[in-house]
């Protein structure tokens, strides 16, 4: 919450810092050897909002656009949000029922 963005690898904590809809840097610096040795659970270019810098030049461009624009990545996060963190309204009643009848 004290934070004005999110720089990461491969972690999935960006899943709960996009619920405060600001930016995310990614830096994919190894990204076959980790999908080759542990692997991703879900296609990580769809599925993680943002540019992707692979030059220190690119990574100070993008920490610019995120100083001079707080609504940078907004909407592309608010869409990921949609699919990824879509909260079920009755979560809770339908875990217990789970639990209850398996």
């Amino acid at each position: 919450n004290n934070f004005d963005s999110l720089i990461t690898d491969y972690s999935s904590i960006y899943l709960d810092y996009m619920l405060l809809e600001r930016p995310l840097i990614f830096i994919p610096y190894d990204l076959e050897e980790y999908e080759n040795s542990v692997g991703f659970t879900m296609d990580y270019n769809q599925n993680t909002p943002g540019e992707k810098p692979i030059t220190q030049r690119e990574f100070i461009d993008i920490l610019t656009k995120i100083k001079n624009n707080p609504e940078y990545q907004k909407t592309e996060i608010q869409e990921l949000n949609k699919k990824l963190n879509n909260p079920n309204k009755n979560a809770c009643k339908s875990m217990a029922e789970f639990i209850i009848n398996y």
